[in-house]
């Protein structure tokens, strides 16, 4: 019985599918993408997929995520030929496509198909002088879909610009992820008292989503945030003190500062401690500008000191200059046996959406 439900759905599925695209046709009306978060659809010609070109595109794309206790990869690659996207409409449907294009072979599915993207004038021109190495294009075949173009004129050349233009072109996904990153973390509404208590302790404004809670106070300077999930555990402390100088924004003092929120962590073992592993991994450390502040930021791997748990965590210093105060904040994920990239993903976004009070 329930192969026959199976069967019974996927039949449906399909039959939905084509009434879908005959409906599509029929108005000129382009179906929604959907997809998942960080999910990048490779398409390239079998050919050139099986050689250094499809190597190299692997190698930066799936390369490991920083900092996580065992391998995540920055992107997770799906590959189709145009043949493969042609046999099923719903392929066209994803969100983010990187195009691989020999621009010189004239018998390419791909090569078609992007000379016919870029009009054939400026497809002829880029082949002659080589000089625009990446393309956008959206909406190609679904709403809401980027397709980012990597071009080339023969095998070495286009893997030297997927190379050199990884990290551009990193940046452009997850500027296109935003929107479903939002959506994800506040697929359950906001929760607007605890929003409201945190703008009245630390003078700055951050929507908390409505599937965290406030744990009970481990002390009177943090504030601890939790939000459980089936899979997962996401934290956030925030600690406001007093601008005295500027040894208060570098790596050093946010460690410190980590490792002394993390002795409270375990509340029925006070010898069971929260600390920064920076043995087995380093900690990185960054210096960036959200809304307009100062912000230095560590990432690394914690490790409980007697239980044996560990995972990813996130450090950051905000400088309010206006207030003359600086706000820390730092954010971990404990999920045992699970990817933990999302999530650590996940609590970034809400970090960097803090705004101070004008």
């Amino acid at each position: 019985m329930r192969h026959l439900i199976y069967s019974l759905g996927i039949l449906l599925i399909v039959i939905c599918s084509a009434c879908n695209e005959d409906l599509r046709k029929s108005t000129g009306v382009k179906p929604g993408s959907f997809g998942v978060l960080n999910e990048v659809v490779a398409v390239a010609d079998k050919e050139d997929w099986n050689t250094m070109i499809g190597d190299t595109f692997q190698y930066y794309f799936a390369s490991a995520y920083p900092l996580m206790p065992s391998p995540e990869p920055f992107f997770d690659i799906r590959y189709f030929s145009k043949e493969n996207l042609d046999a099923e409409p719903l392929r066209k449907q994803l969100r983010t496509y990187v195009v691989l294009c020999n621009l010189n072979d004239d018998d390419s599915a791909v090569t078609k198909m992007v000379k016919q993207d870029l009009g054939e004038d400026r497809f002829m021109k880029i082949r002659k002088t080589g000089e625009l190495k990446t393309t956008l294009g959206k909406d190609k075949w679904a709403r809401g879909q980027i397709v980012i173009y990597i071009l080339g004129r023969n095998e070495d050349e286009l893997a030297v610009n997927i190379r050199e233009n990884f990290s551009a072109i990193a940046k452009r996904i997850h500027v296109h992820n935003e929107e479903q990153l939002h959506a994800r973390v506040y697929a359950n509404n906001v929760n607007l008292g605890l929003s409201e208590r945190v703008k009245n302790n630390y003078n700055i404004e951050i929507t908390i989503p409505s599937d965290y809670k406030q744990l009970p106070k481990i002390d009177d300077d943090f504030m601890w945030l939790r939000k459980d999930t089936k899979n997962a555990i996401l934290n956030m402390a925030i600690k406001k003190m007093p601008y005295k100088n500027e040894e208060q924004l570098t790596k050093e003092y946010l460690k410190e500062l980590t490792n002394q929120f993390g002795q409270n962590v375990d509340a029925e073992d006070i010898n069971n401690t929260l600390v920064i592993n920076d043995e087995d991994l380093p900690v990185f450390d960054y210096t960036r500008e959200v809304n307009g502040q100062y912000v230095k930021e560590i990432r690394g791997i914690w490790e409980m000191t007697k239980s044996f748990d560990g995972g990813p965590f996130g450090s950051y210093m905000i400088h309010n200059k206006k207030a003359g105060e600086i706000v820390f904040i730092t954010t971990f994920v404990y999920a045992p046996g699970k990817s933990k990239r999302d999530y650590m993903q996940e609590l970034e976004y809400l970090v960097k959406s803090i705004k101070f009070e004008a």
